[in-house]
């Protein structure tokens, strides 16, 4: 898997993860990009991103299974390789746990609702 940052390399071609054998840095990127993504970013895919900071930031723990939901939602359409990932998400006080098992990968990250940043641990 590839995918591009929002940046340039020393010959000003974009930088990119390219996933190897071993290496989940591609999709953990990708993953990242869909839970912080806003749903109708782009206009082709309108449904594409959970949208965490606007749709969750004000949560409570009765949202969190909505947001387990929309998570796998997401990975299921727009990363197959990982549709049957394990997705687990906890919440203690302000921040928001995110665990993602599957197919190699270990994502683990934290949302912290009154920062608003989302840290991959």
């Amino acid at each position: 898997m590839t995918e591009y940052l929002l940046s340039l390399n020393k010959f000003d071609r974009p930088k990119k993860y390219v996933d190897k054998e071993g290496s989940a840095a591609a999709t953990q990127t990708l993953i990242t990009r869909l839970i912080l993504m806003e749903p109708g970013t782009f206009q082709s895919h309108p449904d594409m991103g959970v949208g965490i900071v606007s749709k969750y930031r004000y949560s409570d723990t009765e949202d969190i299974s909505m947001l387990e939901d929309d998570i796998k939602w997401q990975m299921a359409t727009y990363i197959p390789s990982l549709r049957d990932a394990s997705v687990r998400v906890t919440q203690s006080e302000h921040i928001i746990h995110i665990n993602i098992i599957g197919n190699d990968l270990v994502y683990t990250a934290n949302y912290d609702k009154t920062t608003m940043r989302l840290s991959e641990l």
